[in-house]
């Protein structure tokens, strides 16, 4: 695919998915997806990324934490807690600073804030997928609870975008240098495209591995 990309097309994805993760690599075609696909690799993989397993533990620790505990019975719907679970490690990578959305009981702003972010992407990505299943009627799903979301998502990931545009590198206090949205910040790119780029891995590092995870504990229990 990397070698031939002229070839392949994503029919009306673009159109479909537009509204949430713009003009990023899940939408590009041909030599845009190459170069993306290029320096998502060059960022996400380099040899001086720090984040790993023992960053990935805390966020496993809170998933634990709000498992109750065996004598208690009854049935427990892991599914949110998942998603939950990757949506703290993945913003964490990503933008620097975890959205934690595992913890509960922390009313501070940042902390309402952070959980109205994760409703909100919860209810783009399901939009999404109600329009990818309509196709070709896709535009007919459009409702104002969608919009809302995905323009609320889009807001979220530029209010850190400006953030990490108004520090110094040696002034991100309490935020991951090493952050994907840093690296990119630090090459260069348009505000714009940084933002499509970071929701376009988010939805990945969330949904995708999530749904993994999820399907693989269904089959082993």
């Amino acid at each position: 695919m990397v070698d031939n990309t002229p070839d392949y097309s994503f029919g009306p994805r673009a159109e479909i998915f537009h509204q949430l993760i713009g003009d990023g690599i899940f939408v590009q075609e041909g030599a845009a997806w190459k170069k993306s696909q290029a320096m998502l690799r060059k960022h996400l993989f380099s040899s001086s990324a720090t984040y790993g397993l023992e960053q990935l533990a805390e966020h496993v620790e809170n998933l634990l934490a709000r498992l109750p505990l065996s004598e208690q019975g009854g049935v427990v719907d892991l599914q949110p807690l998942i998603f939950d679970l990757f949506m703290g490690n993945s913003s964490a990578r990503l933008l620097g600073r975890s959205t934690y959305t595992l913890k509960f009981g922390d009313n501070t702003p940042e902390s309402t804030r952070n959980r109205k972010f994760a409703e909100n992407f919860c209810i783009a990505s399901e939009g999404l997928v109600r329009r990818f299943r309509g196709v070709p009627f896709h535009n007919m799903y459009n409702p104002a609870r969608f919009r809302t979301a995905c323009v609320e998502v889009r807001h979220y990931v530029e209010d850190f975008l400006a953030e990490v545009r108004s520090l110094k590198p040696a002034m991100v206090g309490g935020r991951a240098a090493d952050s994907l949205i840093d690296q990119m910040a630090q090459d260069g790119m348009s505000d714009d495209s940084i933002r499509d780029h970071v929701i376009n891995v988010l939805l990945a590092g969330r949904d995708s591995t999530a749904s993994a995870l999820i399907w693989t504990l269904l089959g082993v229990f």
